[in-house]
């Protein structure tokens, strides 16, 4: 299942990608320095999100629509349609307390009936409540073998970026 996932996220990250190419944007993008404030993401950067996005999925459950804090600047994570945790960034001078509330505005408890919410301080990005310090070890992947791999030591334009191996 999580594999399955970890596809999925990919597999939008690629759509969001080809659209971006297919519209010439990216071509116009990879003119630009980084440094300018009108470039976006490359293909590299891209393999990073997939590679987060995965991480926090294996770790912290699956990217909640069911689920919000009142900070503008948080992801909520949910397994089995329950909270499981939530990463908040509090962008203020002081410290504040986020709250996880359902679609209908109703306070979330945890899964040991604490009301899901933490202070947190100025400044800070703040996972609550506390995830294990290591990750959960994956299972039923390491038998997989790639079909088919490409890859490039020299600069990918946009059409050519590498792609994700099937697996067989």
């Amino acid at each position: 299942m999580a594999l399955q996932g970890a596809f999925f996220v990919y597999q939008h990250l690629e759509l969001q990608l080809n659209a971006l190419t297919k519209a010439g944007l990216l071509e116009d993008n990879y003119k630009l320095a980084p440094s300018d404030q009108r470039y976006i993401m490359d293909a590299k950067e891209v393999a990073g999100m997939t590679y987060f996005y995965a991480h926090a999925q294996q770790n912290l459950g699956y990217f909640s629509s069911k689920f919000h804090t009142d900070f503008p600047a948080s992801s909520v994570f949910e397994r089995n349609g329950q909270f499981t945790y939530a990463t908040v960034y509090n962008t203020t001078d002081s410290p504040q307390t986020a709250t996880v509330y359902d679609t209908q505005g109703n306070i979330v408890r945890d899964a040991q009936g604490n009301v899901a919410a933490a202070l947190i301080p100025a400044h800070t990005l703040k996972t609550f409540p506390t995830p294990p310090t290591i990750g959960q070890v994956p299972t039923g992947c390491y038998n997989l073998l790639a079909s088919n791999a490409v890859s490039s030591s020299s600069q990918t334009q946009p059409d050519t970026a590498p792609r994700l191996p099937m697996l067989a």
